[in-house]
């Protein structure tokens, strides 16, 4: 069985909710990821910003990212967020419910890791592969 543990982008990274976006950048860039979970003041999950956010929330918004915060772009409230050890089933019926691109990976009570949409795609077969599609894709 597939987990959430083989899915995972190992090195999942919290940045504070107070911290620049340019901060956030520099992370993603050095670490590789596409998505930090945010923190807040108490040391708690609190939302998750992509590099998807940086580009088209500020930089195409013409806010300054030495100057916008992480918490002024990320979306806010508790994220979505799966257990190591859930199976890929789980992993794809949370993400394609809640139409979210990016799930933080938890182990006893620690963030381990976080699984994105490009982590996900070689595991899913043909049919999997429509129904995600179809679930993220907004209709206007």
């Amino acid at each position: 069985m597939t987990t959430a543990r083989d899915l995972m982008r190992p090195g999942a990274q919290w940045i504070s909710k107070e911290q620049t976006v340019t901060n956030a950048a520099r992370i993603m860039a050095a670490r590789g990821l596409d998505a930090l979970v945010v923190a807040d003041e108490n040391d708690r999950m609190c939302g998750i910003i992509t590099y998807r956010d940086i580009v088209l929330r500020c930089l195409a918004a013409n806010l300054p990212p030495d100057r916008t915060t992480v918490g002024m772009l990320c979306h806010s409230g508790t994220p979505r967020w799966v257990d190591s050890k859930a199976d890929a089933a789980e992993v794809v019926e949370t993400m394609n419910t809640n139409r979210v691109d990016h799930l933080p990976v938890v182990e006893d009570r620690q963030l381990i890791g976080t699984i994105g949409e490009r982590d996900l795609l070689p595991y899913l077969d043909d049919q999997q592969l429509g129904a995600f599609a179809r679930a993220h894709v907004s209709v206007n």
